[in-house]
């Protein structure tokens, strides 16, 4: 092989590999966009569970406190 032909097998692999490298980093840049995506549907999704959680629980403690207006007095 000659300097010339090493030369052009060496340029036409740096092109495939920047090539490779900017298909590779609009990949990473799409996959990142849809790891953002994804987590902010999480934080909606737990926020209005956690607001479905929370009035259950605040329901069942208000109905375990005695009211005082619910007291009878014994006649008497």
């Amino acid at each position: 092989m000659t300097k010339r032909e090493l030369r052009k097998r060496r340029t036409r692999f740096k092109i495939v590999g920047g090539f490779f490298d900017f298909i590779a980093i609009l990949g990473s840049a799409l996959l990142i966009i849809i790891c953002v995506l994804m987590l902010s549907q999480l934080f909606g999704w737990l926020k209005v569970d956690l607001a479905q959680t929370f009035s259950g629980i605040g329901t069942s403690i208000s109905e375990a406190i005695v009211q005082p207006d619910a007291i009878e007095t014994p006649q008497g």
